[in-house]
């Protein structure tokens, strides 16, 4: 589901999921996906990670919640989101019985001046085209393996960012410390980061469905008042896996990430690519870097185009042109993608990955999909070579 403010400002007095008062209104949104998983493993990766299929059922990957929308307090209209996500349906997977419920987003966006905005609260980091993307809306399964190790998805802070419809290229930049969330450090020992993004569109003829190519570049300079452990750990693009990548402990000091992206879409073809590499200053094993790329692309088998999300910089859905159970058959698309991740550097010995991922989608409705994946994970950890076959199904119901 895509957290995104401003929704409820559309044309959406029609559904079912809108209310609406003088000075306050609301569209909820809800999401559900369900994985089955199954695995195919050499004998490396079987002494290595004993048996993945082991107790492996249909599983919920997961359920969330959003209230998006328009308050207005002295004549001004404010955008807020509020999202939630249950994890209890994974309980005992590294979360605590605290855990269960989990809040993602929890901001308010407030208009500056002219197409300048700040968004406050606890969102997403404006890093990384898949991050910054809702995972439903990729064409593949999951993020790449090393996006989702070497970013943040949500953080506690301050964004400022500057976007109109008419303009080709906007920008984002942001303080984050996680002031919000309960539990953490006390706040002055908390890691603070400075994060920007800033994306455009280079080629522009979506609207005569002609080709359009999006370009961008992300930076993320963390600093720690105290030094911290962390370790950088990744799965092989499945929910319910284990970490194949796996650093182990890192004291650092700091950390510094650099990315670019590229997107195009033309007709019923998109493809992607983005790379990224992180130097974390830890003096004690070296100052290792870590990184990762990958490339993918995707074909719409019914001719549908992926549309372009110009407020957030991102491909985004894909909507059937008739859906299923009115006289259509849904959108269906074939997408393959290759990613690759090094956690091997100077002191540090987390692995190296190769992944391989073909990716049949069937959109039902805007609202109703059902994905296939088939993958391989080559991974090299620890002196051993391990594979990996993945097969997933997975099916997911959205509300808006």
């Amino acid at each position: 589901m895509s957290g995104r403010t401003g929704r409820a400002s559309r044309a959406a007095r029609a559904l079912w999921n809108y209310f609406q008062t003088p000075w306050l209104n609301v569209v909820f949104g809800l999401a559900i996906v369900m994985d089955v998983t199954g695995y195919d493993q050499d004998a490396a990766s079987r002494e290595y990670f004993g048996n993945l299929n082991v107790g492996r059922e249909g599983e919920i990957r997961g359920l969330r919640g959003l209230f998006t929308g328009q308050v207005k307090v002295l004549g001004r209209s404010y955008d807020y989101l509020f999202a939630a996500a249950y994890r209890g349906f994974d309980r005992g997977f590294e979360q605590d019985e605290d855990d269960s419920i989990s809040l993602f987003d929890l901001a308010i966006r407030v208009p500056l001046w002219s197409d300048v905005h700040a968004m406050v609260g606890k969102q997403k980091e404006p890093f990384s085209h898949d991050r910054v993307q809702s995972m439903l809306y990729n064409p593949t399964h999951e993020r790449p393996a090393y996006i989702d190790a070497l970013t943040r998805s949500r953080n506690d802070g301050i964004l400022v960012e500057r976007w109109n419809r008419e303009a080709r290229w906007k920008w984002a930049v942001g303080y984050y410390n996680d002031w919000l969330s309960p539990g953490g450090l006390e706040r002055a020992q908390n890691p603070q980061s400075i994060i920007a993004r800033v994306t455009g569109v280079a080629i522009d003829r979506e609207a005569t469905d002609g080709p359009l190519l999006h370009l961008g570049a992300s930076y993320n300079r963390t600093w720690a008042p105290v030094r911290q452990a962390n370790s950088v750990t990744a799965k092989p693009e499945a929910f319910f896996a284990p970490n194949f990548i796996d650093t182990g402990p890192i004291d650092f000091d700091g950390v510094l990430n650099l990315g670019a992206e590229a997107a195009f879409v033309d007709g019923p073809w998109n493809a992607s690519a983005e790379i990224i590499q992180s130097r974390i200053e830890a003096p004690d094993q070296g100052d290792p870097r870590i990184w990762g790329w990958h490339a993918q692309l995707g074909w719409t088998i019914t001719g549908e185009r992926r549309s372009y999300d110009r407020r957030w910089g991102v491909v985004s859905l894909l909507v059937p042109e008739a859906s299923t159970g009115i006289g259509g058959m849904g959108a269906w698309q074939l997408s393959g993608r290759y990613s690759y991740m090094d956690a091997d550097d100077a002191g540090v010995s987390g692995g190296v990955m190769h992944k391989y991922s073909a990716n049949l989608q069937w959109y039902l409705s805007r609202f109703t999909f059902v994905t296939l994946h088939v993958g391989y994970a080559d991974l090299r950890r620890d002196g051993i070579r391990s594979g990996t076959w993945i097969g997933l199904l997975r099916w997911g119901i959205l509300t808006s």
